[in-house]
């Protein structure tokens, strides 16, 4: 008995001991990375305020604004916005300097880089701008991380396949044609009405993916309830 007890205690040691020596491991591995990250230069700081930021991005100037930011001398493609309303403020009192304080958030201009943050997987997608597709469709391949991600992307990459998108294109093609001739045109081109460019947009893109992607046709009474639940 008192030689189990001794392997016993001398197994949980080993363990502990093991445990402690990864952590150790896993924390220096963090902290050497965290000293590498702080060496890297940071992108440069939009020259707007917070208030600013919010005025451009609720306007109809949003198209545009990141565009024009990026073609700002001395500033480029990558870059930093302040999304803290005291952030300007007590960043020349901290810091005693011109920088900012508080949350920012790194946006990018560049259209290829872009595309290579959409594609990787390993990305964070972050709860206030992915979170919406949760109130649609739940915890799905938008939102989703990690395990969950792959699943999902298993589930639905056949409807992904090169003879559905074909399908797909033409029924949305269908689509747009008949919109333009029954509604753009009499409606908007004819008689000079004006309309939200973006609402119909977004009307004609939620019946595409209706139809193309589940074959079933929406009605009007659905797309005004599935656009409220997207504002």
């Amino acid at each position: 008995n008192d030689r189990i007890a001794c392997t016993c205690t001398c197994f949980c040691i080993l363990i502990v001991s093991a445990a402690v020596a990864i952590l150790l491991h896993n924390k220096t591995k963090k902290q050497e990375r965290q000293q590498q990250l702080k060496l890297l230069p940071l992108p440069p700081m939009a020259p707007f305020t917070f208030l600013q930021i919010v005025h451009h991005l609720s306007g109809p100037d949003l198209p545009w604004f990141f565009l024009r930011i990026s073609r700002t001398p001395n500033i480029g493609p990558i870059f930093r916005i302040q999304m803290h309303p005291l952030g300007s403020l007590f960043g020349r009192i901290i810091t005693a300097n011109n920088d900012n304080w508080g949350p920012t958030f790194v946006v990018t201009a560049d259209a290829k880089l872009a595309q290579m943050i959409l594609r990787d997987s390993a990305n964070y997608k972050h709860p206030c701008i992915y979170g919406i597709f949760e109130k649609v469709g739940g915890r799905s391949i938008f939102s989703a991380e990690g395990a969950r991600w792959h699943h999902a992307r298993k589930a639905v990459s056949p409807a992904f396949h090169s003879k559905q998108i074909a399908r797909m294109n033409e029924v949305v093609s269908c689509q747009i044609r008949q919109w333009m001739d029954n509604t753009f045109t009499p409606l908007y081109v004819k008689t000079g009405t004006p309309f939200d460019p973006s609402e119909e947009f977004l009307q004609q893109m939620l019946k595409g993916i209706s139809l193309a992607g589940f074959d079933y046709t929406i009605s009007e009474e659905e797309l005004e309830m599935v656009l409220l639940e997207l504002n």
